[in-house]
């Protein structure tokens, strides 16, 4: 028998077989976790085809080999997080993989000892074998962007540490070998770490540089060999699995390119999964294009097809759940509920659905539909029913109790930042001044408008605030109409009436919201007894015949003076006659 050829097949086959116990675990977990769609991608088969990623599977080994060193292939599973049900699940799915690789070293230690008997090549494999996955650990577990170590402490990071660190996920493992083949101390470290561990467990460290003689000598053809599998089966799997093809196209935001795909599948056969990916690509073309008559089709065209998938898969919960999704983007909430309590109906758990009949509800202000939807959660959406209570209360100004909501949510790890945002913003409305200021910094780091801000500091009445905010924005965007106005009204209430009068007649002048800055011009005048001004500027602001100002001026405080005088009867009269035309 060639031994070393043996032992470096056993050594290869072991080592594929931790590659593929590590990637389901991840996938395994994710799964759990909330996204489904790992199982249609194949993930949960355990078959190492389906693990094959470019970079790790092939362009990493092919310049190991290059460069001298073990050619050994890695895999990656494709996790959607915004499907993950919290952080911690997030962090989970990244912690599954290490520790399916330290289950699969231990049990190499066991086989170790149960079997000390066994031919002295065998064991110098099985300790060689281990003795990489050791370090493949101890790298694995490094806080580098684009390893397990960094993805298990990136969900509870800042959003503005992440985003900044993102970047370097695709360069961070070749930075960190890179460094580890220029520089011999750190890998001479790493290396005698492995070997202190295989002490400790009782291995013998020699038997593993034994293998490490044996496997380079058999190693090389077998890698290669590997190495030309996993590219001949990935560019087959690009080329032959269409939904492989379409996820990629999707991804590189190629979505006429996907559609075109997609009709050719189904020219062959009628494919649910077809259809779905043929909807998600209609409905990017249709929200990304400027002309009416095109995006007007391919909304009809995306609901269509969504609709046909529907109708071949009518008990599918994920089917259900992009159709929500798809009438959500296209701006038909009702359909989308009903779509979304279809999928929920189906399948009690879906993270996805859950999310966005609970968006939908909140933000159409069906708050007792809401609240029934909570109650009834499924457990694992449990963390989710606590933060949209908590918005619910905030909706229904039950601050102290959404404050309760919103801490429980942050303890569960359910959007840590959005949920500490409105716990900011429930404890400001209860006039705690600091806690509103602090919302304001969160507001920045999630992204919020600057007008988001403005408005939330008028509602407090932290007029000095709101003028600060406006004019560090200003001096950006001068022509900020929602800023200009905000400003205007921190102004007023802050008897700077001439200066407020200026604000509105400049946010009129670039014609942002003119009949509600006219009505507030007429305020302004009426509010220094400028009467003439007053009427002019309010005659304006009814000549769209505003209901709601209309409405207004009729009990407005700000205007009592006009009303005492004849002309605002007979104003309110004219402006009665000229809507009933």
């Amino acid at each position: 028998m060639n031994q070393p050829l043996f032992i470096s097949a056993l050594v290869i086959s072991g080592w594929m077989l931790s590659v593929c116990l590590h990637e389901f675990a991840h996938a395994i977990v994710a799964y759990i976790g909330g996204d489904k769609g790992v199982k249609e991608r194949g993930y949960l088969r355990f078959n190492p085809f389906a693990y094959i990623d470019f970079k790790m599977s092939i362009l990493l080994p092919t310049v190991f080999i290059l460069l001298g060193g073990i050619g050994l292939p890695g895999a990656a599973v494709l996790v959607n997080d915004s499907r993950l049900r919290s952080r911690a699940w997030s962090s989970l799915v990244s912690a599954a993989g290490p520790i399916a690789t330290f289950l699969f070293i231990v049990g190499l230690i066991l086989f170790m000892h149960l079997e000390p008997t066994l031919d002295q090549n065998l064991l110098a494999g099985a300790a060689w074998l281990l003795e990489i996955e050791i370090v493949v650990f101890i790298l694995n577990m490094l806080p580098v962007p684009g390893l397990d170590g960094f993805g298990i402490i990136e969900p509870f990071l800042s959003q503005s540490i992440r985003e900044k660190l993102r970047p370097l996920s695709r360069y961070g493992i070749f930075i960190l070998f890179a460094l580890l083949w220029i520089s011999p101390e750190p890998n001479h470290t790493l290396w005698k770490t492995a070997r202190q561990v295989m002490t400790a467990a009782g291995v013998d460290w020699d038997l593993a540089t034994t293998g490490h003689m044996l496997f380079r000598v058999g190693s090389p053809p077998l890698a290669i060999s590997c190495l030309a599998v996993a590219a001949v089966g990935y560019f087959i799997r690009k080329r032959l699995n269409w939904a492989v093809r379409g996820d990629t196209l999707m991804q590189e935001k190629k979505y006429s390119d996907c559609a075109a795909l997609m009709a050719t599948v189904l020219a062959k056969e009628d494919s649910p999964k077809a259809w779905r990916m043929m909807a998600l690509a209609q409905l990017h073309l249709a929200l990304g294009e400027d002309e009416k008559a095109h995006s007007s089709e391919n909304r009809r065209r995306c609901q269509e097809s969504i609709d046909k998938s529907v109708s071949l898969q009518p008990d599918h919960y994920e089917t259900w759940s992009y159709k929500g999704y798809i009438h959500e983007c296209l701006n038909q909430p009702n359909d989308a509920i009903a779509a979304y309590r279809k999928c929920i109906s189906i399948e009690s758990g879906c993270s996805t659905a859950f999310e966005g009949l609970c968006r939908l509800l909140l933000n159409g202000n069906r708050l007792d539909e809401l609240l029934s939807i909570c109650n009834n959660a499924d457990a694992s959406n449990y963390g989710e029913a606590v933060f949209y209570r908590g918005a619910l209360l905030s909706k229904r100004q039950k601050f102290q109790e959404s404050v309760f909501c919103f801490d429980k949510a942050i303890k569960l790890g359910v959007r840590p930042e959005l949920s500490r945002f409105n716990r900011s913003l429930a404890l400001g409305c209860l006039g705690d001044i600091d806690e509103a200021r602090q919302a304001i910094k969160s507001a920045v780091k999630l992204g919020y408008s600057p007008q988001y801000q403005a408005e939330f500091l008028l509602s407090l009445k932290l007029y000095d605030d709101t003028i600060l905010l406006c004019d560090e924005h200003l001096t950006v965007t001068a022509d900020d109409g929602a800023l200009i106005t905000a400003k205007a009204h921190a102004l007023f209430q802050l008897g700077k009436v001439e200066e407020c009068i200026v604000q509105e007649s400049r946010a009129i002048e670039l014609g942002y919201e003119v009949p509600l800055n006219l009505y507030n011009l007429a305020c302004s005048f009426a509010r220094l007894n400028r009467l003439d001004e007053a009427f002019d500027a309010l005659a304006k602001a009814f000549e769209s015949h505003p209901t709601s100002l209309i409405e207004l001026a009729q009990t407005d405080e700000d205007l009592t003076n006009l009303r005492s005088d004849s002309r605002f009867s007979e104003l309110m009269q004219k402006v009665l006659r000229d809507s009933q035309k």
